[in-house]
């Protein structure tokens, strides 16, 4: 019994102590995206809260399922802070999937707005961190997206989906763009975001309620940073250059031109390998891409199957990916920032060089730097026919 007794009362112990800071969720808010842009000397902070009846509820309502407050303060903490005064709940942040940073924001440094972010511990580090391309940061927020009624759970999935299957974008935690930030050997990137169509027609149920709407998300290009300042955006093709050359590329489409059409590759695995050696005192780096493409579609009048036709195709691929490559290079050569790690790929693997070449790195030796592209193509499969019937009914 008195063993008994003993159990109890430390197991209730154990409850009231893991209880006594508990808070319900009908006192809470429950943010899934913020966005911070720059006014003035002040933040704008705008919170995407989550309207729990709307989600949860089956029966049909006019209302929408989330919500956005803003307010301003000379700190991110204080904005925040400051929309208690409009949001009728305390604002959770652990269920935070997205930060989108405003353009004016970025252009101007974005390390001290991190700051909260990084510090606070309520949040995780697992969510998605934007820049917004042409639009404020609070716009993304307030656009209304079919299919997912949580406008921060759909860019959320995007992005998930397209660094899965496209090339030019590339999700970025908190903490790897800190450890970016903290590095005097790299510099972080940014995917993109902005709004096509009319924002405020964005903003209105009608948006969702069409077949085609007026008022869609989307992610391309990315902004490249020099420190925590933001200096330029990569084109589809450059921001292509990049993810190659880090090793991102996971599974990706291109289109190369043949006589009468043309034929779409898929690669789906690829290699990236990047080695430095020394030359008369001064770096030089090797970057070697090795991927494996299969024919997803041919629109040709002439037969590419053929092994003589596929080793041409490969040899062009080659070809392309070496220029695309030479082009996303050349652009961050011209904005001087190395967002390509070749610093740290330096430091790693030849520490005292790095002693040697790293004063102004960006600005000197990283614009100078010597760069060979190697590329290699190999073409595995063809799909699951030898020959297409356009061939055939055009006689060929």
């Amino acid at each position: 019994m008195k063993k008994i007794l003993k159990i109890i009362i430390i197991f209730s112990l154990l409850i009231m102590s893991g209880c006594w800071d508990r808070k319900e969720l009908n006192e809470l808010a429950i943010l899934t995206g913020l966005a911070i842009d720059k006014e003035d000397d002040e933040y704008k902070v705008t919170a995407q809260v989550l309207n729990p009846g709307e989600i949860a509820g089956k029966a049909q309502s006019t209302r929408v399922a989330v919500s956005t407050y803003e307010a301003t303060g000379k700190s991110v903490f204080e904005a925040l802070r400051a929309l208690t005064i409009t949001s009728p709940r305390k604002l959770y942040l652990s269920h935070l999937k997205l930060v989108v940073l405003g353009e004016e924001l970025a252009t101007q440094g974005i390390g001290q707005s991190l700051d909260f972010l990084s510090r606070d511990h309520e949040l995780r580090t697992d969510f998605f961190i934007l820049i917004s391309k042409e639009n404020d940061a609070s716009s993304i927020l307030k656009i209304l997206t079919p299919i997912d009624k949580i406008p921060t759970s759909k860019i959320f999935d995007s992005i998930e989906s397209s660094e899965e299957n496209w090339a030019p974008t590339k999700g970025v935690h908190l903490h790897d763009l800190i450890a970016k930030l903290s590095s005097e050997s790299d510099n972080p990137v940014l995917t993109g975001v902005y709004v096509e169509g009319d924002i405020d027609f964005g903003g209105s149920v009608e948006n969702v309620e069409r077949i085609n709407s007026p008022s869609v998300i989307s992610l391309d290009y990315l902004g490249i940073f020099k420190e925590d300042k933001l200096v330029g955006w990569l084109n589809k093709n450059e921001s292509k250059a990049f993810n190659y050359i880090m090793d991102n590329v996971k599974n990706t489409v291109g289109v190369e031109k043949c006589e009468g059409g043309n034929v779409t590759l898929e690669i789906y695995e690829t290699n990236t390998e990047v080695k430095v050696v020394e030359d008369n005192g001064l770096p030089k780096i090797t970057v070697k891409v090795e991927s494996d493409v299969s024919i997803g579609e041919v629109r040709c009048k002439e037969n590419i199957l053929g092994e003589e036709k596929l080793k041409e195709l490969a040899e062009k691929l080659d070809k392309q990916t070496r220029e695309v490559l030479n082009e996303g290079l050349i652009t961050a050569k011209e904005l001087q920032t190395d967002i390509f790690g070749f610093g740290e790929q330096i430091r790693k693997q030849n520490p005292k060089l790095w002693n040697k070449v790293k004063e102004n790195w960006n600005e000197e030796g990283f614009v100078h730097l010597d760069v060979q592209i190697e590329s290699h193509y190999n073409i595995r499969r063809t799909g699951t026919i030898k020959e297409s019937f356009q061939w055939k009914a055009s006689g060929d």
